[in-house]
């Protein structure tokens, strides 16, 4: 309806406009922020999807490029892109579930000041609770 790139683009902006919302919590704000962002969400993963795997099937066409092709005009094969498309759908999911994955990990004491945080001398809670049965162990 809207295209791929358009959809992308209205998409996150209702994403910005969910995460706003939040500062302001009211149930007027948030109700509607909610249901504006679920009705988003999937044609947001829809348009990711063929974004990548447009861009898959023209770099297909950019490196299998002949000019006896172009001159004849002639379609690409059909399934002739899938082993691109398999590796930028892996890479692009790779990527997003490793940037999930970097956001857990506990940052360490050096870098606040003196280690010490409000907690005490220890910022993450599973980090914390091994340290504490070291200690008490006396390991």
């Amino acid at each position: 309806f809207l295209g791929t790139k358009w959809m992308m683009f209205l998409a996150i902006g209702i994403y910005a406009l969910f995460v706003s919302t939040n500062y302001w919590e009211r149930y007027y704000t948030l109700v509607p922020s909610a249901v504006a962002i679920g009705a988003a969400i999937v044609p947001l993963w829809a348009a990711v999807g063929n974004y990548i795997t447009r861009m898959a099937q023209k770099y297909y066409e950019y490196v299998n490029y002949k000019e006896d092709h172009v001159l004849e005009q002639k379609k690409l094969p059909k399934g002739a892109s899938h082993q691109y498309v398999i590796i930028f759908q892996s890479i692009f999911y790779f990527l997003f579930n490793i940037e999930r994955k970097s956001v857990r990990v506990p940052v360490p004491d050096a870098l606040t000041e003196r280690g010490e945080t409000s907690q005490g001398s220890c910022s993450w809670s599973l980090y914390c609770e091994r340290e504490r049965e070291k200690l008490n162990h006396g390991s």
